[in-house]
C-alpha cells in the first residue's frame, strides 16, 4: 500500500491507513493477527474484536477499490504523465482538457506492493511474504489469499488476504496484460498530451502577438498623423511670416558678426554656468517630487554670484522669445521689450522666432482641441504630470534653440547635427526607414519618461580609449558633457540623465569582437539607448566584415535587453564610400530597431566652413594639438576660464588620434539634439493622449512594451545565426574596470556544497594593473590641474583586471556558470592583444574541466579574439560533460606543477 507522502506527490487524496483501527484479541488460539486475528482452521473467519460504528464509518472510507496495478517499468511513465500535468497546470493557471485527461489517468494508478504493516504471529511473526509462501496453502499446494479478515463492510463485503498481500499472491501484473497498458500506450498518451500543450501555447502566443502588432500599428499611425499636422503648421507659420521676414531691416555685416558673438556668448556663458556646478554628473532627480538634490559647489561665492547672473541672463522662456518677436515685426521693427531682436537681427535670429512660432502653435495643439470641443477632462494620473509635461517641453525647446544658435541657425544645425549620420534622421517630414528609425527613438523617450518607476534615464556606453576619453580630463569625455548639456532636459522631467562610460584603453587587449559580448556588464542590462564606439579597432569591411558581426551582434543583443535601446555608434572620421556599403545595409536592415552611426568630420564638412582653403594654407584643424573648428574656438563651459592654459586646451580639437574638448562638445551637442527633436514628438504624442483624458500608461508604459523573440527580429545579415540569433544576450563576468551591469559566470564558493571541487585547494585571488592617478589624462591638462583642488575631475575610470594564479599553491578556481542557450563558454586573458595563444592554447601548466570533465585542448580556438580562447563551442552531447546533478554547470581551471608565469583570466564569456 503507497505510503502518504508517495500519494501526496502525485497530488491525490490520502486517507488513514484502514489498519490503524483494528486491535488485537485475548482469545486463546494459535495466535494472533496484528492487526487481525486468524485461527489456526484457514477455512474459518479470523476472531477479531468488533470495531465500533465510527471506525467502520473510517474503514468503509480507507477500502480501496479495485484498481489497474502498474509494472514496475510504467512507473516512469506515470511519473512523467504527473510531471507534465504539473507544468500545465503552472502554465496555463486553469484547468483544461489535459490536466483533467492526466488526472484521470492517475487517479487509477497504485504502487504494486505488499502491506508492509501486516503480520500475523504464528509462533513467530510472519509478514506477507514469509505467511502466504509457508503457510496458507490451498489443496494444490498454491498460495491460498482468498481467506477473509473476518471483519465485512457495511455492504458484507469481507476483506481477503490478497488485498493486504498483492506482490506475494501473485497478483502484479495480471490487470496490466488484461487490460494491454504497456509502455508504447503511456509514450502514446504523453506526446498527446505534448502536443495539446505546445498547440494551446501557440494560439496564445499568437493571438498576444496580434494584438500587440495592432497597437503597435496604432501608435506609429498616430506618430505619422502628429508629424503631418507640424509639417502643415510649419508650411503655413513660415507663409505667414515670410513678408514680415523680408521688410525686416538687416543690420550691416560687421554686426550681424558681433550679434553672432553676442548669442553664442550668451549660451556659452549659460552652459559655463550648468556646467561648474556639475563636476561629473547631473543632481540626484526624485521622479515624484522633481526637485534636484543639493549639489556641491566647487567655486568660490563670488564664481556663484556670476554664475546665477548668468543663468538668469539665459532663463528667458521660449513663450516669452515669442511674444517678443511678434511685437517686434507688429510695430515695424520697434522694439518695445527686451526681445531677441534687440540683441541683434541676423537671419539665424530671424529663422528661430519663426521655428518658436511654428513649435508654439504645434505645442499647444492639443490642449487647443481640448479647449474647442469643451468636454474632455485631461489625464491627470501618474507622476509625469501635464504641468511636468510642460516643464519639460519647456527645457528641450530652451536646449534645441541654443543649439540652434550656436550652430548658426535651424539649416546649419540640421546638416551638421541630424544629416552627418549613416541615415540622416527627419523628425519633420519622415517615411520609409526614416519614420521607424525615429518611431523608435520617439518610443523609447516616451516610454522613459510616463513610467513611474524609472526615475534614470540611462545611456551606456562601450568603447576604446575614445570613449574613455584619455589624453582629456575625464570631466571632457563627451559623455560627461552629455550629462551637463542634456541632463536639465531630464531633470524638467522629474528624472536624472546617466551616462555609464564603460570606455577603455587599449593596454588590456580587448576590442569590439570580444566586449559586445559583455554589453550586459559592461553598462546595465537597463540603459535606455546603447552607444558602440570601438571604431579605431575595426578593420574596414572591403578587408573583413568583422566589423559588420560585431555591430550586428550587438544590434540584436540589445533588443534581448529589458528597454531594447536603439545601438547609435559614434565614428571620429567622415561617412564611408560605396566599397563600404555593408555599414548602409545595416542600418536600413535594423532601422526598425533604431540603430544608426554618427560621423565627426562629416558633420563640421557639412557646416560649410571652407577646410579646402585652409588645407591649401596648410592649416590642419585635426592636427594634434590644434584649437579650433572653423566654428568655435573653445567649448561653451570655457569661454569663462579664467586659467589661460585650460582655456586653451578646451579649445583643441584632437590631443593625437583622440578628439579633444571641442570635438567631444559637438559630439554631445550632436546627440542631445537627436535626442531633444525625438523627446519633442514624444511630449507632443503624450501631451494628446492627456489632454483627451486618457492614461498615455497604457500605451507607453515599460510594462506595455513588446517583448521581442530571436524570431521577431530579421534575418542577419553578416553574424553568426547560432551565437547571433538568440533570445537572451551574452553573459559575462568581466574583471576589468569600470563596469555597471550583472556578471553572467561567478566565483563559486571553496566550501559552498555545490561546489563540485569543495575540498580541493581554490585560492586564486583578483588582481588591477597598478595605475597612478594621472593614468590616460594628457601631459597637457596634468600639468594644468596637478596643484588645483578640483583636480579629481581629471582621474579616468578604466582599469586592467583578471582573477589570478601566480603557482601550483593558488590550486584552482570554479566558475559556476549562468543558464546558457547555445552552450558557448570562452575564457579571455590580460594582458594584450594576442595572449590567448601563449595563456592558453600553449600553456601545458593548467587544467581546465567542464563539469568534472577535463576539457581537450586540441579542440579549443582563439575566439572572439586575440586574447580570448573558446573553450566549447556549444552544449556537450554525450558523456559526464552533459551532467548537472546540481542544475548548474561548473567550469574549473587548475594551475598545475611547473606553472611559473601567471595565470590571469579578465572574462569567462557564456552565450
Amino acid at each position: 500500500m503507497p505510503h502518504a507522502s508517495e500519494l501526496e506527490e502525485f497530488g491525490l487524496e490520502v486517507e488513514r491507513e484502514h489498519h490503524s483501527l483494528l486491535v488485537p484479541s485475548d482469545a486463546g488460539g494459535g495466535g494472533a493477527f496484528s492487526p487481525s486475528r486468524r485461527t489456526n482452521n484457514n477455512t474459518q473467519p479470523l476472531s477479531l474484536s468488533t470495531p465500533s460504528k465510527e471506525q467502520r464509518s473510517l474503514l468503509q472510507s480507507a477500502n480501496l477499490r479495485q484498481s489497474r496495478v502498474l509494472r514496475p517499468g510504467i512507473l516512469k511513465w506515470a511519473t512523467l504523465v504527473a510531471a507534465l500535468a504539473i507544468a500545465v497546470f503552472l502554465h496555463l493557471g486553469k484547468e483544461s482538457e489535459e490536466t483533467s485527461i492526466v488526472e484521470e489517468f492517475l487517479s487509477d494508478v497504485e504502487i504494486c506492493e505488499d502491506d508492509p504493516d501486516f503480520t500475523i504471529m504464528m509462533k513467530a511473526e510472519k509478514n506477507c511474504a514469509t505467511y502466504v509462501s509457508h503457510v496458507a496453502k490451498g489443496p494444490s499446494g498454491e498460495a491460498s489469499c482468498d481467506v477473509p479478515i473476518g471483519i465485512p463492510d457495511e455492504n458484507d463485503f469481507q476483506k481477503l488476504i490478497k488485498h493486504f498481500c498483492r506482490k506475494s499472491c501473485g497478483l502484479c501484473g495480471t490487470e496490466d496484460s488484461e487490460e494491454g497498458v504497456d509502455d508504447a500506450v503511456i509514450k502514446a498518451k504523453v506526446n498527446e498530451i505534448k502536443d495539446e500543450i505546445e498547440e494551446k501555447e501557440l494560439e496564445e502566443k499568437i493571438e498576444k502577438e496580434m494584438e500587440e502588432q495592432k497597437m503597435e500599428e496604432q501608435v506609429e499611425k498616430e506618430i505619422e498623423k502628429e508629424m503631418e499636422d507640424q509639417e502643415k503648421e510649419l508650411a503655413q507659420t513660415e507663409e505667414n511670416n515670410h513678408s514680415a521676414e523680408d521688410s525686416e531691416t538687416r543690420p550691416k555685416e560687421d554686426e550681424q558678426e558681433s550679434e553672432k558673438v553676442t548669442a553664442g556668448e550668451e549660451i556659452e556663458q549659460s552652459d559655463a554656468a550648468v556646467d561648474e556646478k556639475r563636476p561629473h554628473s547631473t543632481a540626484s532627480v526624485d521622479k515624484k517630487k522633481g526637485k534636484p538634490a543639493q549639489e556641491e559647489d566647487d567655486h568660490s561665492a563670488d564664481d556663484t554670484g556670476k554664475e546665477n547672473k548668468l543663468d538668469e541672463q539665459s532663463a528667458v522662456s521660449v513663450d516669452e522669445k515669442e511674444q517678443q518677436s511678434t511685437a517686434s515685426v507688429d510695430e515695424g521693427g520697434q522694439q518695445s521689450t527686451a526681445s531677441a531682436d534687440e540683441e541683434g537681427g541676423s537671419d539665424e535670429e530671424a529663422a528661430a522666432k519663426v521655428d518658436n512660432d511654428s513649435d508654439s502653435k504645434n505645442d499647444s495643439k492639443a490642449n487647443k482641441e481640448s479647449t474647442t470641443n469643451g468636454k474632455q477632462q485631461a489625464f491627470t494620473g501618474g507622476t509625469f504630470t501635464l504641468q511636468r509635461l510642460q516643464d519639460t517641453r519647456k527645457a528641450v525647446k530652451n536646449l534645441i534653440n541654443k543649439l540652434e544658435q550656436y550652430y548658426n541657425g535651424k539649416d546649419q544645425s540640421k546638416r551638421m547635427m541630424l544629416d552627418a549620420w549613416l541615415s540622416p534622421w527627419n523628425f519633420d517630414n519622415p517615411n520609409g526607414t526614416a519614420l521607424k528609425r525615429g518611431n523608435k527613438l520617439i518610443d523609447t523617450m516616451a516610454r522613459a519618461l510616463v513610467t513611474d518607476d524609472q526615475s534614470e534615464f540611462m545611456i551606456g556606453t562601450i568603447g576604446s580609449s575614445v570613449a574613455a576619453g584619455h589624453d582629456n580630463c575625464h570631466y571632457d569625455s563627451y559623455e560627461s558633457q552629455l550629462e551637463r548639456t542634456f541632463g536639465p532636459v531630464w531633470e524638467a522631467a522629474g528624472m536624472k540623465l546617466v551616462c555609464q562610460n564603460a570606455g577603455e584603453g587599449g593596454g588590456c587587449g580587448d576590442d569590439h569582437k570580444n566586449q559586445v559580448y559583455c554589453i550586459k556588464q559592461n553598462v546595465s542590462p537597463k540603459v535606455d539607448i546603447a552607444h558602440y564606439t570601438w571604431t579605431y579597432f575595426e578593420s574596414p569591411a572591403h578587408v573583413d566584415n568583422e566589423k559588420l558581426i560585431a555591430r550586428e551582434s550587438l544590434i540584436r543583443w540589445t533588443q534581448m535587453l529589458p528597454h531594447q535601446p536603439p545601438v547609435h555608434a559614434f565614428n571620429t572620421q567622415f561617412l564611408p564610400g560605396h566599397d563600404e556599403k555593408g555599414e548602409f545595409e545595416l542600418s536600413e536592415h535594423y532601422a526598425k530597431y533604431g540603430y544608426n552611426a554618427f560621423y565627426l568630420k562629416s558633420g563640421h564638412a557639412n557646416g560649410g566652413y571652407d577646410y579646402e582653403t585652409d588645407s591649401k594654407n596648410e592649416i590642419d584643424h585635426y592636427a594634434w594639438g590644434f584649437v579650433g573648428d572653423g566654428y568655435h574656438n573653445v567649448t561653451r563651459y570655457g569661454i569663462n576660464e579664467a586659467n589661460a592654459d585650460r582655456k586653451e586646451s578646451l579649445g583643441v580639437v584632437f590631443r593625437n588620434w583622440h578628439p579633444g574638448p571641442l570635438a567631444f562638445e559637438f559630439l554631445s551637442d550632436a546627440f542631445a539634439y537627436v535626442y531633444s527633436k525625438a523627446m519633442l514628438v514624444a511630449l507632443n504624442l503624450v501631451e494628446e493622449h492627456m489632454t483627451m483624458g486618457q492614461d498615455p500608461r497604457e500605451i507607453w508604459a515599460s510594462s506595455k512594451r513588446k517583448i521581442l523573440l530571436k524570431k521577431s527580429l530579421p534575418e542577419p545579415k553578416f553574424c553568426e545565426p547560432r551565437y547571433c540569433v538568440v533570445d537572451d544576450a551574452p553573459g559575462c563576468l568581466n574583471y576589468e574596470k569600470p563596469t555597471y551591469g550583472n556578471w553572467g559566470a561567478r566565483v563559486e564558493g571553496p566550501d559552498d556544497n555545490l561546489n563540485p571541487h569543495k575540498g580541493e585547494i581554490q585560492n586564486w585571488m583578483v588582481w588591477h594593473e597598478e595605475s597612478d592617478f594621472w593614468t590616460g589624462v594628457g601631459k597637457q591638462d596634468t600639468a594644468i590641474f596637478q596643484d588645483r583642488d578640483d583636480k579629481e575631475i581629471c582621474r579616468h575610470l578604466d582599469q586592467c583586471g583578471g582573477i589570478s594564479a601566480t603557482s601550483p599553491d593558488n590550486g584552482m578556481v570554479v566558475f559556476r556558470l549562468p543558464k546558457m542557450e547555445v552552450g558557448l563558454v570562452a575564457i579571455c586573458g590580460c594582458c594584450g592583444k594576442d595572449i590567448g595563444e601563449e595563456m592558453f592554447l600553449q600553456n601545458q601548466h593548467i587544467e581546465i574541466k567542464y563539469n568534472g570533465v577535463v576539457l581537450n585542448r586540441t579542440k579549443w580556438d582563439i575566439f572572439p579574439t586575440g586574447k580570448c580562447v573558446r573553450l566549447l563551442e556549444k552544449f556537450p552531447t554525450e558523456g559526464a560533460a552533459t551532467m548537472t546533478p546540481t542544475g548548474h554547470a561548473y567550469l574549473s581551471i587548475k594551475a598545475l606543477e611547473g606553472l611559473w608565469k601567471p595565470v590571469r583570466i579578465s572574462h569567462v564569456i557564456t552565450l
